[in-house]
C-alpha cells in the first residue's frame, strides 16, 4: 500500500493509521499495553517484541525541485510512505512520480 502525498501531516496520519492497524493486530495489550501514540515508538516496540522482519514502513519526505524554464524552478514538497523493498539481488526499487503541473489562471 504505498502513497505519495502532498502534505506531510495527511502522510503522517496515514503513518500512524497503518502502524496502529499492524499494533492491535500482533500486539498483546495485556503484556505489550496500549498503542504508545508515536508511530516510530510503535514500529520499535514490534520489531523487538517480533523481531527485525516486522514492522518496517517507512515515511520519507524529499524536497523536488521542477527545473522546467516555465515554472520558475518550482519547488514541491512529497512523502513517500511504503515497506522498503528491494529486488531479488538487493538491490532498491526506484519509486518514479510523475507531477503535473498546471499553471493558475
Amino acid at each position: 500500500m504505498p502513497a505519495v502525498f502532498a502534505d506531510e501531516a495527511e502522510a503522517w496520519a496515514k503513518y500512524d493509521e497503518v502502524i496502529r492497524a499492524e499494533w492491535d493486530s500482533i500486539m498483546d495489550p495485556n503484556d505489550d499495553g496500549p498503542y504508545p501514540g508515536d508511530p516510530d515508538a510503535a514500529q520499535d516496540r514490534i520489531r523487538q517484541a517480533h523481531g527485525a522482519e516486522w514492522s518496517r514502513w517507512e515515511l520519507t519526505c524529499h524536497d523536488i525541485e521542477i527545473p522546467a524554464a516555465s515554472y520558475r524552478g518550482a519547488l514541491i514538497h512529497v512523502c513517500l510512505f511504503a515497506l522498503p523493498l528491494q529486488l531479488a539481488d538487493g538491490g532498491p526499487i526506484t519509486v518514479r512520480l510523475t507531477v503535473r503541473l498546471r499553471k493558475q489562471r
